[in-house]
Parts: structure tokens; C-alpha cells; sequence
């Protein structure tokens, strides 16, 4: 038993990955990953996990990435940030893929089951020649609600557990014994609060994501596991980071950027659904009106709604942005601002793109907080 689930990677990667050793990690991912894989001085090797997938990774993809130097795989499923989920086949398509490399003595897994849909995930134990390989961890956070109560466990072969247990004894100590009294409470006892609470995040993601599909810039495939919606926000036109920054201070509703996960994550937030439905659909609210009122100023320049002559005089904010201003002079006449518009109502890309770079930079009314 460890402090939380965190220990568990943090002394695994510790004692197994030296200088220049390769781990290769899914990213988007919890973050600690590649950060601890940095901190002992191994390489951090990306899996992207693409939203055309589903947020599954390419196992044909992992396989290129596997070498003579790959130390650790990292898997998580079901997946945070994405609630992506890994099936049977993806499990035992990855273990053919790393087939009998010696030097893959560690073969990482976080699980949490069951998934969203009710059904048992299968452990990568479980394949055949894999158990000696596989450090499995997980917690009870999740599955209890025990979050405050700071447990987790690793189940990984004796000599590899009797070093990591060293790790742990030296910094930590131990887990305090009544939370290790009450995970033993919530493992033997009657499972049906489990499944009821599975189901009702089951109920709140459908209605969520429904939701977020409605707000305009904003796309939501529906995740198999774990309780977060990763919607797509590119359409948006703003940045991961300061769209999140914005809902939170003008809407009043907490997300995470997409990048606070891994550079793979930009273009996407995730939101947490571990919350009554009532608070849910007043955050969804909160979006749609936040979206309504601060995307419509886009909207309203490029279809000329508003004075674009007055907006292009306020050039005070290129220095503040960085930004070589004498790049948009030309667009100060009227025939340069008729060309662009024109581009921009044609839905020709480059011009959108163009224009919106331009209001950026302009520093427009309603936009001082944008992308």
C-alpha cells in the first residue's frame, strides 16, 4: 500500500530507468509521467493518442518507437485525460508488439475498471509471459471516492517490489494505517455503490457531452471510461490555455488546457463530470453564454457588423503581442481591408486564418483576453 497511486510511478520509474533509457508514455497523459521520466534523466518517448482513434493508441505506431533502448511502456486506460480505453485486442496486440525484448523488463499499466459501459477490462498480466513484466497500479480515489484519503497500490514481482518498497520506506515511511483499514473495507465489502456510481457517471457524461456538442466551436467524442469529457476546441480559433483561463475567470467554470497534459493536448480541455448534474448543466449554460458573447465579436468583424476602420486604428497592443506591425500596415487601406474580408467571406482558410491572426494582434474590443 503507497500514499496515492503517484508513489507507485514515481519510485517505479526511479528504480528502473538510468540515464538515456527510453520510456515511452501516451500523450496526452497525466503529467507525471513525463516529468518523472525527465527528472531520472531518461528520454521521453510520446505515443500520440489521436482523437480519429478515439484517443486509443496506434499499436502499429508503438511499434515503430520500440528499440534496444525502451526501458518502459506506460499504458493508462481508462484514460486520463481522454477516457480513451484500451480493449482486449489492443492489449494483446501491444504485447505482440513488444514480443520477448530483453530489455523490456518492466511493462507499466495504470487500470481502473471497470469502464463506463459496465465491462471488465482485461490485464496485460494476464497475456501469456507478461506477468513477470507488468507493474499494475491503481487506487482507490476513483472507484471509492476515497480521494482524500491518499492510497494506492502496485502489484509488480517480488524481487522488483522488495527494491521499490526500500523507495518508499526511506522517504515515506508508510501509509497511514487506518486509510490501509478502510481500503480493506471498501475492497471486501458489497460492490453495488460501485455500480451505482458508474452508472450515474455514465448518466452525467451522456448528458455533458450531449451538451458540450451543442456550443458552438466546440466537437466532444463520447469517452468509454473514466469520468472526463475532452472536447475539441479548435474551431474555437483560441488557444487551450487561454480559453481555459477564460472560462474559468469570466464564466466561472473550472477546466484543465488540453496542454497541461502533454503538447499533443492543445486544441482540447478536459472537464471533470464528477459532479452533480444540476452543477453540470449550469456549467454547460455558463459556456454557452460565455461562447455566445465573446465569439460573436469575431463573427461580427469578419462579416463587417461592426466599424473594421475604427478597430484597425488600434495598433497599441503590437508591441505588447510581439508583433512586427508593419506586416499589417498594409491593411490599414481600404482596398487591403476589402481583400481580406472578401477572402474571409469566401470561407477561403487562409484568410480567416489571416484575419483572426490579425485581430489578435490588433488587441480588438471584446478580444483583450483572446487568443
Amino acid at each position: 500500500m503507497w500514499p496515492g497511486g503517484k508513489p507507485i510511478i514515481f519510485f517505479s520509474i526511479l528504480a528502473l530507468v538510468d540515464a538515456g533509457d527510453e520510456v515511452i508514455y501516451p500523450n496526452p497523459g497525466f503529467p507525471i509521467y513525463e516529468s518523472m521520466i525527465n527528472y531520472v534523466g531518461g528520454k521521453a518517448v510520446p505515443i500520440p493518442l489521436r482523437e480519429e482513434r478515439d484517443f486509443s493508441l496506434d499499436v502499429k505506431e508503438l511499434a515503430s518507437l520500440i528499440n534496444d533502448r525502451t526501458k518502459l511502456i506506460i499504458l493508462n486506460s481508462p484514460h486520463n485525460p481522454t477516457g480513451g480505453v484500451l480493449t482486449k485486442k489492443d492489449i494483446l496486440e501491444i504485447a505482440e508488439a513488444i514480443g520477448d525484448r530483453k530489455r523490456h523488463d518492466s511493462f507499466g499499466r495504470n487500470l481502473q475498471p471497470p469502464d463506463l459501459r459496465g465491462r471488465r477490462l482485461l490485464p496485460s498480466w494476464s497475456v501469456p509471459g507478461f506477468k513477470e513484466r507488468t507493474i499494475m497500479l491503481d487506487g482507490f480515489s476513483k472507484t471509492y471516492a476515497m480521494t482524500g484519503w491518499r492510497m494506492g497500490y502496485g502489484v509488480m514481482r517480488p524481487d522488483l517490489a522488495l527494491h521499490i518498497s526500500r523507495l518508499m520506506t526511506n522517504s515515506n515511511s508508510c501509509t497511514a494505517s487506518f486509510t490501509q483499514i478502510a481500503g480493506i473495507e471498501a475492497l471486501k465489502g458489497d460492490q453495488a455503490s460501485v455500480d451505482k456510481m458508474s452508472d450515474e457517471f455514465r448518466r452525467r457524461r451522456d448528458v455533458f457531452v450531449a451538451g458540450l456538442n451543442k456550443i458552438k466551436g466546440f466537437s466532444c467524442r463520447m469517452p468509454k471510461g473514466a469520468f472526463y469529457a475532452f472536447p475539441n476546441i479548435t474551431k474555437t480559433g483560441w488557444p487551450s490555455k487561454k480559453l481555459a483561463d477564460a472560462l474559468l475567470d469570466q464564466a466561472g467554470v473550472a477546466c484543465l488546457s488540453g496542454t497541461a497534459f502533454g503538447e499533443y493536448g492543445e486544441g482540447y480541455l478536459r472537464f471533470s463530470v464528477a459532479n452533480s448534474l444540476e452543477n453540470l448543466n449550469k456549467a454547460l449554460t455558463r459556456i454557452q453564454e460565455w461562447v455566445g458573447k465573446n465569439l460573436a465579436v469575431i463573427q461580427s468583424l469578419v462579416v463587417g457588423r461592426q466599424p473594421l476602420a475604427k478597430a484597425m486604428l488600434r495598433t497599441t497592443n503590437a508591441t505588447r503581442a510581439g508583433v512586427d506591425s508593419s506586416r499589417y500596415d498594409t491593411y490599414r487601406s481600404s482596398s487591403a481591408r476589402k481583400f481580406l474580408l472578401d477572402r474571409t467571406r469566401h470561407n477561403r482558410p487562409e484568410g480567416r486564418q489571416e484575419f483572426l491572426q490579425f485581430l489578435i494582434w490588433l488587441g480588438s474590443p471584446g478580444l483583450s483576453d483572446g487568443p
